[in-house]
């Protein structure tokens, strides 16, 4: 199993997006995890800020467990409203 289709352009993609910023903090507030078998799932509001820009929104992982770690095989992000 895969855990991550083009996990390459993922970082390339991700390196891109932080570049512009001098200054990142990400907090996670109300995680919940799910787990079945080696799988997980991880739902959390998640708050992002930096020197030019923050947002808001809902954060979901869906991890699987190995034994050298665990592996992301999905991630998503839906913003949400600053008056969420």
């Amino acid at each position: 199993m895969e855990s991550f289709p083009q996990l390459d352009a993922y970082f390339e993609r991700k390196q891109h997006n932080i570049q512009r910023y001098s200054n990142i903090d990400v907090v996670l507030e109300d995680v919940n995890i799910r787990r079945s078998g080696v799988y997980y799932d991880v739902e959390a509001r998640q708050l992002f800020s930096s020197d030019i820009y923050e947002d808001m929104g809902i954060k979901k992982l869906h991890l699987v467990a190995t034994d050298s770690g665990f592996r992301i095989a999905k991630e998503s992000w839906d913003r949400l409203d600053n008056e969420s």
